[in-house]
């Protein structure tokens, strides 16, 4: 069976009618649809419990489940019995693909995270200089201001710009002054400071090289190249001695063959 995920492309308003239709599905079977649930939480949290693995399986799972979700709910629509072995039914559907997608997710989390303190860091200071200078649309633009800096240096830059031309509008020249120098100082510690730091504490990568592989994705693949560049050095730098010793590659240096022999000893664990 063919392992990737085939994804269709609907419009927006959509995501709307699908809430009512599930709030109508739920209506004609609570019963079963509280069962359901009740055994995805058991199963989940059950995983959870098993110690080191337990929170790594019961997140590459969840994307099964959920599909087990929507399987249940075509039968439902269908006209069809739906049963507590729905929430396997899954299992039977390209969960290959499924758990690949699961394991994106998971390898997405501390990245994500990263990106939102990034983003909040943004957001607050351009809140609280906007307030100081009691500029209008302070609170509008700190909100745009974390939504956009999701997208790594091109974020902050269109923002900060944004509240520069409000400064421009409605403020006197010293705060258009202030606003400038703002904008000037906030893009470089934001691009060449704050975000290399925050995603070397989320994703274990030198500064140096997150600083250099975001603009390099960005030259490579346009803005989807920036968003990948950091994750896929972070697989790379946390996989690449395990793929090593599975080739059997001989390393070129002591030093890294030393490093390989301590990554293979065992590690004992603290009682």
């Amino acid at each position: 069976m063919d392992a990737s995920i085939k994804v269709t492309e609907v419009p927006a308003r959509r995501g709307v009618r699908w809430l009512i239709e599930a709030f109508n599905l739920f209506k004609q079977k609570p019963l079963a649809w509280i069962g359901l649930c009740a055994g995805w939480l058991v199963v989940t949290f059950g995983l959870l419990l098993l110690p080191l693995i337990g929170g790594v399986i019961a997140n590459f799972l969840q994307p099964v489940f959920f599909a087990s979700f929507a399987i249940a709910a075509y039968k439902q629509a269908a006209g069809e019995r739906i049963t507590m072995g729905e929430l396997f039914s899954g299992f039977r559907r390209n969960a290959r693909g499924l758990v690949n997608l699961g394991l994106m997710g998971w390898l997405g989390i501390p990245l994500s995270m990263g990106t939102a303190a990034i983003s909040a860091v943004g957001a607050i200071s351009q809140l609280v200089i906007m307030l100081v200078l009691g500029l209008p649309f302070a609170v509008p633009i700190a909100i745009l201001s974390f939504i956009a800096c999701f997208i790594p240096y091109i974020g902050g830059f269109v923002t900060t710009g944004l509240a520069f031309l409000i400064a421009v509008a409605y403020g006197t020249p010293p705060q258009i002054v202030i606003m400038f120098i703002y904008t000037i100082v906030f893009n470089l510690v934001q691009g060449n400071i704050v975000t290399p730091l925050v995603y070397t504490r989320t994703v274990s990568l030198h500064p140096a090289i997150v600083l250099l592989a975001i603009p390099a994705g960005g030259a490579l693949a346009g803005i989807a190249g920036m968003f990948l560049a950091v994750p896929i050095l972070a697989v790379i730098s946390a996989t690449w001695r395990s793929v090593l010793l599975v080739l059997g590659d001989t390393p070129a240096s002591p030093r890294l063959a030393a490093s390989l022999r301590r990554d293979e000893r065992p590690r004992r664990r603290f009682q």
